[in-house]
């Protein structure tokens, strides 16, 4: 599988999407779909959370070099890929309804369509919260935080081909960074209230517990 992943990811194709993805990123005031808005964010904060996802990462790399994490590029803040290819009898990539809880909130994802398609009737994008309808042509990409926004797309029509690959930092590393890489259960806290303390998983739900 790490073979797999390696030439998709040097492929030139793949390259010239994430170059184009990288751009925009860091780009200046980038729009960004937020839960019922569509925000206009605001370029340190974007930058702000540029950084922090790309020191997670290096983190978590750091943290154990013997495994493989390779992120889509080392300009991007996303930890994963996933990329929906269709079949040769289904060509149109179509998601239903949904949340991508796993996700870091903070940082937008990306969602980068392609394909051979007429975007004015099919392959839209769908913001289910806001109730916005928007095209999404092929070779584009659209930024939402997908962990917070309920959003999907428009089946294409018979006989065009749609296929997207989404970009995102994955919650569960930010956490793991942020508590000095460690897992959540047994962590020792401080706190100048309580003194030291640990999480401890006590009937489905996190407890501190003095020490």
């Amino acid at each position: 599988m790490m073979k797999e992943r390696d030439e998709l990811l040097d492929h030139p194709g793949m390259r010239r999407a994430l170059g184009f993805i990288q751009g925009e990123v860091w780009s200046v005031n980038p729009l960004v779909f937020f839960s019922y808005h569509l925000v206009g964010c605001m370029n340190n904060w974007h930058l702000d959370v540029t950084k922090e996802c790309l020191d997670v990462i290096q983190k978590c790399r750091s943290y154990n070099p013997s495994v493989q994490l390779r992120p889509p590029s080392d300009s991007l803040p996303f930890s994963g890929m996933t990329i929906n290819m269709g079949s040769p009898k289904n060509p149109g990539v179509v998601t239903g309804i949904h949340l991508d809880c796993m996700n870091y909130p903070f940082c937008p994802c990306v969602v980068y369509s392609s394909g051979s398609f007429d975007h004015t009737k099919g392959g839209h994008f769908v913001l289910h919260d806001s109730k916005r309808l928007v095209e999404f042509p092929p070779g584009c990409a659209i930024y939402v935080s997908s962990a917070v926004t309920r959003h999907s797309n428009v089946p294409v029509q018979e006989g065009e081909a749609r296929q997207s690959f989404t970009m995102y930092m994955a919650g569960a590393l930010v956490r793991f960074a942020q508590g000095g890489c460690q897992l959540l259960h047994g962590r020792t806290l401080h706190n100048s209230n309580v003194g030291w303390s640990t999480l401890e998983r006590v009937g489905g739900e996190w407890v501190v517990q003095r020490t």
